[in-house]
């Protein structure tokens, strides 16, 4: 979106010039801030869009912001995708893989050091465009009425109609106001269906016993994230929340990928160079292990009630956690029997 955070003030933005003439070229080019949409671009380059797909990527990205702990111009990022989903299901399955990825870094970090990597993972739930509608429009007019008290990022952020991103401040000025009694919480203006879906995925990490916090402020910097959102951040009990640092960080988005093509998905992205700036000791090298792909399990029709989603949740954790790569998938198909697994197994 051309008024988030990344658009209006992190690109960065190059221009060719003519070697010979030492004049501007034709082309402008943008570095890439983060991966998604580079993903999507490939998948409709590619006619690959239609259809559910789980993706991952690494490499590095670039944004245009004052360099600092955690905080650099070029960073590397990995990052995962399920395009053309949203249930509470998927986002809830992307959640768990971060907090497994999360708490195998942590054992490693004890076991090298002996120091305890303290992170927190945060969630909310933004609502569909109709409960973001309204609540902008009830916080626009509360934070009206309290211009003058505003910071000045945050006077800019509501002229130009930024107004969910104040949530997500970190002046001193700002922070007052939004801990303030009376200031509308986007909890309470959230659709049914929104409020639903929010309640099943968290049923779903209750489920499994991840811990989480609920933080009625969290939004994600960039415009097309709606309904769940999440981030695990670095969250030392001596440091501010305002200075915690954002390890892995995602959420389920909506936005044109092609003409006339509205794409749904869930994806998080984890920064690389920030982990390795917080590992000790810096000499050693970290290495995530992968399951052997001996297993899988369809799902056909299970997931009807919460019940069902209870035990299909637990099901799958327990065969991850015993070394067993799990797909699940509500329709099984040919091309996923043959690639993935020795076992099939079909519950419902």
């Amino acid at each position: 979106g051309q008024d988030s955070e990344v658009v209006s003030k992190e690109l960065f933005e190059l221009s060719e010039r003519n070697p010979e003439e030492g004049k501007k070229g034709g082309n402008d080019i943008v570095l890439r801030p983060e991966g998604t949409a580079s993903t999507m671009r490939a998948l409709w380059e590619l006619d690959q869009l239609g259809g559910q797909r789980k993706l991952y990527y690494s490499g590095p990205m670039y944004r245009y912001e004052r360099p600092q702990k955690g905080r650099q111009r070029e960073f590397w990022q990995f990052g995962v995708e399920a395009v053309n989903t949203e249930s509470p299901w998927s986002v809830g399955e992307g959640v768990m893989m971060a907090n497994d990825i999360m708490n195998d870094i942590k054992e490693w970090q004890r076991e090298a050091s002996g120091v305890e990597l303290e992170c927190t993972l945060f969630l909310n739930s933004i609502g569909d465009r109709e409960s973001r509608a309204h609540y902008s429009s009830v916080l626009r007019d509360y934070l009206h009425a309290v211009y003058g008290d505003l910071s000045s990022l945050s006077q800019r952020r509501l002229d130009r109609g930024s107004v969910l991103r104040i949530l997500d401040s970190k002046e001193e000025e700002d922070l007052d106001i939004i801990r303030s009694s009376d200031f509308p919480r986007l909890s309470h203006h959230l659709s049914d269906k929104s409020r639903e879906k929010f309640e099943r995925f968290c049923a779903m990490l209750d489920t499994v016993g991840v811990p989480y916090i609920v933080d009625d402020r969290l939004v994600r910097g960039l415009d097309y994230y709606e309904e769940t959102v999440f981030e695990y951040s670095w969250t030392p009990k001596e440091t501010a929340r305002k200075n915690h640092l954002a390890l892995i960080a995602g959420g389920q988005y909506s936005f044109d990928a092609a003409p006339r093509q509205r794409t749904r998905g869930f994806g998080w992205a984890g920064g690389i160079s920030r982990l390795v700036a917080l590992l000790e000791p810096e000499e050693s090298t970290l290495q995530l292990g992968m399951p052997p792909v001996v297993g899988m399990v369809m799902l056909s029709g299970v997931l009807d009630s919460p019940e069902d989603e209870a035990a299909v949740t637990r099901l799958v954790w327990e065969l991850r956690h015993c070394g067993v790569h799990v797909t699940a998938c509500s329709k099984p198909t040919a091309s996923a029997r043959n690639q993935i697994g020795k076992l099939t197994s079909t519950l419902g």
